[in-house]
C-alpha cells in the first residue's frame, strides 16, 4: 500500500488540480478578450478608413472639377448670390467661370452649393446656366454627395480675395458616432485663376503664320473694330527692344529706310507702310511685335471681362479678326499703366 505522500506525488504528475484549471481558464479568458477587442478595433479602423477614403474621393473629385475650371478662367470668376426662390440653392452663392475652349471661343459654367435637408449639408453642383437664372435639371450636374458645411457661418461660401477665390467650406460627414472631417489648409482653400507667365509682354499675338499664303503687299493695318475706348486703348510696336507708340498719321514714325508706322487714337488704327512689297510671313513677324497697352494707369477691375476685337488688313483687304481678352493680357504685361 502506497503512502499518502507518494499518492499525492503521483496525482501531480498525471493531471491538474481544479484550482490550476480555474486559474488557466481565467488567464485564457482575459487573453481571448484582449485578442477579440483587438480584432474588433482593427475591423472598426478598417471600416473607418474605408469610409474616409470614399468621402475623400467623392469630395475630391468634385473639388478637382471646380479647381480646374478656376485655374483655366480667362478672368476672375464672378460670385453672385443665388436668385430668389432657387430652392436648395437659396441663401448660397453661385460661382460663374468663363474659360476658353478648344475651338477658340469662350464658354461659361457655374458652380452651386445645394442644401440636403436630411443632413443639413451641401452638395456641389455644376450647371451651364448663368448665375442670374435658377438651373434646371437638364443643365445641372451633381458633382458630390452632401458633404460640405461652412467653415465660418458669418461669411459667404465663396470669397473674392484679390486675384484669388477662397473657399469658406469644408468636408464633413457623420457616420454613426464618428465624425469625419477634412480640413483644407490655407493653400488649398485659396484657388488662383489663370495668370500668364509674362514672357509675352503685352503682345497681342506670337503667331508667325498669321498671313501665310498672302500676296506681297505694302501696307499692314491692325485696327480695333469693337469696344474701342479712344482715351484708353493704345497699340504699340516693340522695336529694338523698346515699346514704341507710333506718331499720328500726319507725321508717321520712321522705323527704317523702308518702313513707317502711325497710330490714330480716334479710330484705334495702327498702320505700317513699306516702300517695298513684303510677304505675308514678313508682316506676321511685324504683328508678333504689336502690343496693347493702356494710355493711362488703370485698375484690373476695369478690365475684368473686357475684350477688344482686332481686324488685320493687308493693302486694305481684311485677313481676319481676333478677340483680345484684356484681363489675362494685363496679368502678363509689364507695362506700368497696367495694375499689378
Amino acid at each position: 500500500m502506497q503512502s499518502p505522500q507518494k499518492m499525492s506525488l503521483h496525482y501531480k504528475h498525471n493531471g491538474f488540480s481544479l484550482i490550476e484549471l480555474l486559474v488557466y481558464l481565467a488567464i485564457f479568458s482575459v487573453v481571448a478578450s484582449v485578442v477579440w477587442q483587438g480584432i474588433k478595433w482593427a475591423q472598426g479602423r478598417d471600416t473607418q478608413m474605408d469610409t474616409f477614403v470614399k468621402i475623400s474621393s467623392n469630395s475630391g473629385a468634385g473639388l478637382n472639377t471646380l479647381n480646374q475650371a478656376i485655374a483655366s478662367a480667362l478672368f476672375p470668376p464672378k460670385i453672385i448670390n443665388a436668385p430668389t426662390g432657387s430652392g436648395i440653392f437659396a441663401n448660397t452663392q453661385c460661382l460663374e467661370v468663363t474659360k476658353r475652349i478648344s475651338d477658340g471661343s469662350n464658354t461659361t459654367i457655374t458652380f452651386w452649393l445645394g442644401l440636403d435637408s436630411a443632413t443639413q449639408h451641401y452638395s456641389l453642383y455644376k450647371a451651364s446656366t448663368l448665375c442670374n437664372a435658377i438651373p434646371a435639371n437638364n443643365n445641372l450636374k451633381k458633382l458630390t454627395d452632401p458633404l460640405f458645411i461652412k467653415i465660418d457661418g458669418t461669411k459667404d461660401f465663396f470669397i473674392s480675395a484679390g486675384d484669388n477665390i477662397q473657399f469658406n467650406f469644408k468636408t464633413h460627414k457623420a457616420v454613426g458616432k464618428t465624425n469625419y472631417e477634412i480640413k483644407q489648409n490655407e493653400a488649398s482653400e485659396t484657388k488662383r485663376f489663370i495668370k500668364l507667365s509674362g514672357t509675352q509682354g503685352c503682345k497681342i499675338s506670337s503667331s508667325t503664320s498669321l498671313f501665310n499664303g498672302s500676296a506681297p503687299s505694302t501696307a499692314l493695318e491692325v485696327v480695333i473694330t469693337d469696344n474701342l475706348n479712344a482715351s484708353l486703348d493704345r497699340l504699340k510696336f516693340k522695336y529694338a527692344a523698346i515699346s514704341l507708340l507710333c506718331n499720328a498719321p500726319a507725321s508717321p514714325t520712321a522705323l527704317n529706310a523702308n518702313l513707317t508706322c502711325a497710330f490714330d487714337t480716334s479710330t484705334g488704327s495702327l498702320k505700317f507702310i513699306s516702300t517695298e512689297a513684303m510677304t505675308g510671313e514678313d508682316w506676321a513677324k511685324i504683328v508678333s511685335d504689336v502690343e496693347y497697352a493702356p494710355a493711362v494707369s488703370t485698375s484690373t477691375a476695369l478690365l475684368k471681362g473686357t475684350t477688344r476685337t482686332l481686324n488685320f488688313k493687308l493693302d486694305n483687304i481684311s485677313q481676319g479678326n481676333m478677340t483680345l481678352d484684356l484681363y489675362p493680357l494685363a496679368r502678363s504685361c509689364a507695362d506700368a499703366n497696367f495694375a499689378p
